[in-house]
């Protein structure tokens, strides 16, 4: 075997990265081989990529994307230090994060051993009447674009200018238009209803009306992670009697998690169907 001519297969295991890997890494411009044989497309690497290899493989094991390897593999080329230290941080954070959901996972379960026991009541069908609301919409992960777009509303409400004019008349809600569920590119809207004159301090925000809708209507006693639950049980239930969606779904938050327990939170599932 010459020393700057390794086959993928060879290169594979010095690096411990995988032909698949290795042709896929190719194919996204992070690590190209020495030279490609033009008839059979067979790859060949010489000793100098073993040393990226090894680093790609590291940084993997570390939970960076191709998008992230690739860049902190730039910014080693061009010895950027500020840039790699910013990629770094970027990750810890990540790993955070995911710290942070994995332990409310964990409490989740050690906490309800009949995580997968439905008990739901029976829903309604009610007419909601026409409402005005202080509104903001957005694209972005569900849970943390709810949070953001709550706390924007309520900065707003909140407000010298608005704190004595303006009068909650209902529950915060958020709408989702989305067909089906995205780990990133959500889109959703959320909404207080209010009267009174409002200043809207973001240019984000509008005050707007919702229409009147008859809707299918359950109220959720729980954890947030089981609403997935009430959804499966309101749909098949939809099917059961022939009522279609007429429009996208909306939640109704009665009580703050960060005040209430898990047990004691209240959700309203409003969707809306045709006359």
């Amino acid at each position: 075997m010459a020393i700057d001519k390794i086959p993928i297969s060879k290169f594979s295991l010095m690096t411990r990265l995988s032909q698949k890997a290795l042709r896929l890494y190719d194919q996204k411009g992070i690590l190209v081989p020495h030279e490609k044989n033009g008839l059979t497309g067979y790859r060949y690497y010489n000793v100098s990529q073993i040393e990226t290899g090894l680093k790609i493989k590291s940084l993997s094991m570390l939970g960076f994307s191709l998008d992230q390897i690739a860049e902190f593999l730039n910014s080693i080329k061009r010895k950027d230090d500020k840039k790699i230290q910013l990629l770094i941080q970027k990750r810890i954070e990540e790993i955070r994060k995911e710290k942070q959901r994995l332990a409310i996972n964990e409490d989740f379960l050690l906490k309800d051993k009949g995580v997968f026991e439905m008990t739901i009541g029976k829903p309604t069908i009610k007419e909601i009447p026409e409402m005005r609301v202080l509104s903001i919409r957005k694209v972005g992960a569900f849970d943390p674009t709810i949070g953001e777009l709550i706390g924007k509303i309520c900065a707003t409400i909140s407000h010298p200018e608005n704190e004595k004019n303006i009068t909650v008349t209902g529950p915060v809600m958020s709408f989702c238009y989305d067909k089906d569920y995205k780990e990133t590119e959500n889109d959703i809207e959320c909404a207080i209803p209010i009267s009174g004159q409002v200043t809207v301090v973001d240019p984000e925000m509008e005050v707007k009306i919702f229409p009147s809708c008859k809707v299918l209507s359950y109220i959720h006693k729980g954890s947030y992670q089981k609403l997935h639950e009430a959804y499966a049980f309101l749909l098949k239930y939809m099917q059961e009697n022939n009522l279609e969606i007429s429009g996208p779904n909306r939640e109704l938050y009665f009580n703050d998690p960060s005040e209430a327990s898990e047990e004691d939170l209240k959700t309203e599932i409003q969707i809306p169907i045709k006359e």
